[in-house]
């Protein structure tokens, strides 16, 4: 069987879709042709379509506004959830360990929380970055 990992080669795309036979052949070579001519259009498209591309935000707008939010808001949660947390165990399976005494799975899904709070704002930074050297703020 023959990949394209790009999925832009009709041929390839001929190819794979032949298994399904003749209609196959065709929706396969159709689609590496669009997936083509957005490519084309991405890399030499003119001004007006700018598919893909990055227009500058308006003056008054910063692009990088909501990660800048969402950030901030992820790291107030590690912050309230380091602090207390109960208070943040909106579907109440912190309060069932400590109900059944089950401590070590309190502390797991209290170290799991704070390991994927850490990981989403690690993200955001990154994004952040990358979204300022794109913009330039």
């Amino acid at each position: 069987m023959l990949v394209d990992p790009s999925g832009l080669n009709p041929g390839a795309g001929c190819i794979a879709g032949s298994w399904a036979g003749p209609a196959g052949c065709g929706a396969g070579a159709l689609i590496g042709t669009i997936g083509l001519g957005l490519i084309m259009a991405m890399e030499f498209g003119g001004d007006s379509a700018n598919v893909g591309g990055s227009c500058p935000p308006p003056d008054d707008k910063d692009p990088c506004k909501g990660l800048r939010n969402q950030l901030r808001d992820h790291q107030n949660k590690l912050d309230q959830y380091l602090r207390d947390p109960l208070s943040m165990d909106n579907k109440g399976f912190l309060q069932k360990t400590i109900d059944e005494e089950n401590w070590a799975r309190f502390w797991a899904i209290r170290a799991s929380r704070i390991k994927s709070l850490k990981h989403q704002i690690s993200n955001f930074k990154k994004q952040l970055r990358a979204c300022e050297r794109m913009y330039g703020k």
